[in-house]
């Protein structure tokens, strides 16, 4: 039986290939693995398109799960919120003591006869009249936070420690690479002008204007 269709097989080849022409046979030849890569390349083509979703699902599901993970840590960092940070903290600072010692030196020195100006300037570096202070303007409610826009009463008077120390407090800027443990509302600067003058002792300061938006999460 297996002869039979073995002689079958070999008499249909050599007829066929006595009558076939050579380009013809070729590509009868060349048809079946043409075929086969096609097939390979669409697979292929298929399990690429399967991959670049998987990997697109995977970096949106990483990308919503940083944003998750980011905004726990804000939401530590910043709630539960003391109500009375801005008044403890931002406004309790007292202002130019470098040249309020400057001033007291020469308030004693004894050849010193114009003192008036000295004693104003003391004066007005001692009162109330350069302390910070916040006035609470358009409150805004939601469920999950109150926002406060704080705007200055007066401007006051600074030198560039002071700047510093400001800022820091204000931006809630990390000490020694740790975060800051105070229950503080969030803080934003939203109006901030500062202009320079000179002291009667001939020294540069700062007169500042700033405006918060203080944002306590409930």
């Amino acid at each position: 039986m297996y002869h039979k269709i073995y002689t079958f097989c070999e008499w249909f080849g050599r007829t066929l290939f006595k009558h076939i022409q050579m380009p013809l046979f070729m590509l009868l030849l060349a048809t079946p693995p043409l075929i086969t890569w096609i097939i390979i390349a669409h697979e292929s083509q298929e399990l690429d398109i399967v991959q670049d979703r998987f990997c697109w699902a995977m970096n949106k599901a990483q990308a919503a799960l940083d944003r998750k993970m980011r905004k726990e840590r804000f939401l530590e960092r910043y709630s539960p919120s003391d109500p009375y940070f801005l008044d403890m903290q931002v406004e309790s600072p007292v202002f130019l003591e470098e040249e309020k010692n400057q001033l007291t030196k020469w308030l004693a020195h004894p050849a010193l006869t114009e003192k008036r100006s000295l004693l104003e300037r003391l004066e007005f570096l001692d009162s109330e009249e350069n302390t910070l202070c916040f006035t609470e303007e358009e409150i805004q409610f939601s469920n999950a936070w109150k926002e406060t826009l704080e705007k200055q009463k007066r401007s006051i008077q600074i030198d560039n420690n002071d700047l510093k120390k400001l800022l820091t407090l204000i931006e809630d800027i990390p000490i020694s690479g740790s975060l800051s443990k105070s229950q503080r509302p969030q803080l934003i600067i939203t109006d901030f002008t500062l202009q320079k003058i000179q002291t009667p002792l001939q020294n540069e300061v700062f007169e500042l204007n700033i405006e918060l938006l203080k944002r306590e999460f409930l």
